[in-house]
């Protein structure tokens, strides 16, 4: 079992939010944990900036989140996709302008966060949440799925 620190972060008035560390392709980015995100997704700008060889591809079809109707979606392939312990490679990620929710988080002044990690992870990974522990456990042997 991966086990993977969380950071509970408190949203006023009443909310909490959980963070957690990753890696693309080396380069360290704080993530928002989102169960009810189905895939994961990273800000396009901010990948761009870290890794400006990253091959983009626009979908045919536009996204959808809560606040937001009709984001133009890209999709990339990170060749090493670090969680925990755990390295997955070549792995298939959404990437958008997530310019609207970093700035949500500026304006809380909470930690500055690059992404989304969703469903796409947690599903296939078996995820566990323990809150008390404050950790995300994925069952390391799932998580290594093929992209096909």
């Amino acid at each position: 079992m991966i086990k993977i620190p969380l950071e509970i972060v408190s949203i006023e008035p009443n909310g909490t939010h959980l963070l957690l560390d990753v890696e693309v392709n080396g380069n360290k980015l704080k993530v928002v944990l989102d169960t009810g995100a189905s895939r994961s997704v990273f800000d396009l700008d901010y990948l761009k900036s870290i890794e400006p060889e990253l091959i983009v591809k626009e979908e045919e079809a536009t996204s959808a989140g809560v606040g937001a109707i009709d984001i133009i979606s890209y999709t990339a392939v990170i060749e090493n996709f670090g969680i925990g312990q755990q390295q997955i490679p070549k792995f298939e990620i959404a990437a958008m302008d997530l310019a609207a929710v970093l700035q949500s988080y500026e304006k809380i002044g909470a930690v500055k966060i690059h992404g989304v990690l969703g469903g796409d992870i947690l599903l296939k990974g078996n995820a566990q949440i323990d809150y008390a522990k404050r950790e995300l456990r994925l069952d390391e042997q799932a998580i290594l799925w093929s992209n096909d």
